[in-house]
């Protein structure tokens, strides 16, 4: 039933009330049916016509209700409107917990509608919570960060690299050198990554950026910069260094009290670790675990699911070392793994991740097969 109502209103949250709303119309009406079926089989149908019926238009009402508040609507709304305040106003604050949530097509989205109203309005400043920010500045983070780096963890490389070289410019002509620092590391980032000739260029520009800081606000940023040099090093699979670097990070970002970016530093590691001890991943799984544990404590989805992946490719490769692989063993390595996996995929669901979902079931599903090839009770494989 719930297919079928699927594919004539194509909305999935319509769907759902309205199979909550008609379990609970069933179980309250249950007895009444029962009893008119015991005498009459026509009142049966109609009233269960009459029950589907009132679910549907339920359903529909309560669905209504439930998007009263849709960002997005909002936000189409205020832009129909051109009230282009009040868009940064809703849209802005969201940013960082859109990013931290992994919410990344809504952030980009929430993004847009900012970079327009932006766009739109002459230089002024806007009070935003406890901030009051020129409104270019608000055009630049948007383009260097939400359409920017976002853009990059979703893959579409292009656009981001367009949209952070676009808000560089901008901020080295109004002279936002946090901004402009922000976009050579996002790019220095991506270039890594790409093993791009431009790498060297942007990390030349970005360390003569930070080296005119004021040392008051210098620590701040270096941490950034010394965290993403360990990631240079770990994608040019120079793990001693960028151990080195990432815990280097982890403590200039525990001095900060900056725990939200504490959290990351253990997926570096941890990867570090996986590749540099091949056949003991003692302190991979320790750097993960306590991962996962901030992760959760800090609502740092992205860093919860990236963990869990790499979690479940080190017990894939501590399985496929394993000579002899019995029941008990497959046991053990099930609740070690189910419950990690299915707080992950729970993740990617709230936060409507496709990407990062994709992965998480294909690495699932490669141990999963792995262990059924080998699963024999106590026999050699």
């Amino acid at each position: 039933m719930k297919k079928i109502f699927y594919k004539i209103f194509k909305k999935r949250n319509v769907i759902d009330e309205f199979i909550n709303i008609f379990k609970v119309f069933f179980s309250a009406l249950i007895g009444f049916v029962l009893s008119l079926l015991l005498n009459n089989i026509y009142a049966f149908f109609i009233a269960f016509a009459l029950l589907i019926l009132s679910a549907i238009i339920l359903s529909f009402l309560f669905s209504k209700r439930k998007n009263m508040f849709d960002i997005l609507k909002l936000l189409k709304e205020e832009q129909m409107q051109r009230k282009w305040i009040e868009i940064i106003r809703l849209g802005y604050p969201l940013s960082r917990p859109l990013w931290l949530s992994a919410r990344y097509n809504l952030r980009i989205e929430i993004g847009e509608y900012i970079k327009e109203a932006a766009s739109s309005l002459p230089e002024q400043n806007i009070k935003i919570g406890n901030e009051t920010l020129p409104v270019s500045k608000i055009y630049v983070s948007v383009l260097i960060d939400d359409l920017g780096w976002t853009n990059y963890v979703i893959e579409q490389t292009d656009v981001a690299i367009s949209n952070i070289k676009v808000g560089i410019l901008m901020a080295e002509e109004k002279n936002y050198i946090d901004l402009e620092i922000k976009g050579y590391r996002h790019l220095c980032g991506i270039y890594s990554k790409k093993n791009d000739d431009d790498f060297l260029a942007a990390r030349e520009k970005l360390d003569d950026l930070i080296s005119k800081l004021p040392p008051d606000t210098k620590k701040s940023m270096q941490a950034g910069i010394i965290f993403s040099k360990a990631e240079d090093c770990l994608n040019k699979k120079e793990y001693d260094d960028a151990i080195k670097y990432a815990l280097e990070a982890r403590k200039l970002f525990y001095d900060l009290d900056d725990r939200e970016r504490v959290v990351k530093t253990y997926h570096t590691l941890a990867s570090c670790y996986k590749e540099k001890e091949r056949g003991n991943y003692s302190k991979a799984e320790t750097e993960i675990l306590e991962g996962i544990e901030l992760s959760q404590q800090y609502s740092r989805t992205e860093s919860l699911i990236k963990n869990t992946i790499l979690l479940l490719d080190i017990e894939y490769n501590i399985i496929s070392n394993i000579s002899y692989f019995t029941y008990d063993q497959d046991e053990v390595i099930s609740r070690r793994i189910e419950n990690y996996y299915r707080d992950a995929l729970n993740a990617c669901a709230a936060a409507n991740n496709v990407s990062l979902e994709k992965k998480l079931r294909l690495s699932y599903k490669n141990i999963n097969r792995l262990r059924k090839n080998k699963l024999k009770r106590g026999t050699k494989k």
